[in-house]
């Protein structure tokens, strides 16, 4: 995205004096041209390596000892801080068309002091919410040893209110809510209810559990397999779920299961007993379906509730 710049332009002077010839005024504004063009390219380039999305490239031209003071965050000094920054950005937000307004650029010697406005398009990676930002930004170039331009200091925050700011907590929210919404489905309508055309609809074909014997195959079919055994053993199932708790693309619940055992189960024959175990699952989801879990029910108390090995 080019750089859109109207800046004021100005070479800061200890006195008109120094520059009242008209050589020396000619000399000056000539050098002066020469920094706001290379000013001027740096620049481009910087926005150019934003845009890209690449970390290295982002803070290629800050200086070596640069600070880079970003909202809400400590200011990360040094290019390793900052490359460590913009890497966890990036890793949460996608962004494109970046670009800087500059209103105003002034050049002292080795240093110049540069202010304007900025617009850029975040995407909330999680929850594919998109977040169009603008603000302000002031930053400090340095003339490195080589007459390069360097940005030694740079610092931007936002001109939106807090509640627009605020649309990453909310996004956590709303995914959190339905992540929870899709585990008590899971267990309401494909365990409880014995419906497992639901997993088609909230599982990924790519699910895979940590739990489940390893010659099921992934996706919803593994899990219509685990579940259809489960039942054939215990057909009045019923799963209540105690707490879910979901942040990100992670959530936990925890659960207990009461049935009969009115059919074979790991080679027992039905015993019609009653059982009540827990489980704590973990699960991991990724374009809003469970892509991942861990845990299960606790097979060694089921196992002592239905005689099969003896208590303690």
């Amino acid at each position: 995205m080019p750089v859109v710049t109207h800046p004021v332009y100005q070479r800061w002077t200890k006195g008109s004096t120094k520059h009242s010839r008209g050589k020396s005024m000619s000399k000056a504004y000539s050098n002066l041209e020469t920094d706001l063009k290379a000013i001027d390219r740096v620049r481009q380039t910087h926005v150019a390596a934003v845009n890209s999305t690449n970390a290295e490239a982002w803070v290629t031209m800050f200086t070596e000892d640069g600070v880079q003071m970003a909202p809400f965050a400590p200011a990360n000094i040094g290019k390793e801080m900052m490359i460590n920054w913009v890497r966890g950005f990036l890793d949460v937000f996608a962004l494109e068309d970046f670009a800087l307004s500059v209103a105003e650029l002034q050049v002292k010697g080795d240093w110049a002091f540069e202010r304007g406005t900025y617009a850029i398009k975040f995407t909330h990676k999680p929850s594919s919410n998109v977040i169009p930002d603008v603000g302000k930004y002031i930053t400090i170039w340095q003339r490195l040893p080589n007459g390069a331009w360097g940005m030694a200091r740079d610092i931007w925050n936002s001109d939106n209110p807090p509640l627009v700011m605020d649309r990453e907590s909310e996004a956590n929210r709303t995914s959190a809510e339905q992540h929870k919404s899709t585990i008590h489905r899971f267990y309401e309508e494909g365990v409880n209810k014995g419906n497992t055309a639901v997993f088609d609809e909230i599982i990924s074909p790519d699910y895979v559990s940590h739990f489940f014997p390893p010659d099921l195959p992934r996706g919803p079919e593994g899990v219509k397999r685990f579940v259809a055994t489960f039942r054939g053993a215990f057909p009045d199932i019923h799963v209540t779920c105690e707490e879910i708790i979901a942040e990100g693309d992670m959530a936990t619940s925890r659960i207990t299961i009461r049935a009969t055992h009115k059919g074979e189960f790991q080679g027992i024959s039905p015993t019609g007993k009653p059982v009540t175990v827990q489980s704590i699952d973990l699960w991991r989801f990724a374009g809003g379906k469970a892509s991942e879990g861990w845990g299960g029910p606790n097979v060694l108390s089921l196992l002592h509730q239905l005689g099969a090995i003896p208590p303690r």
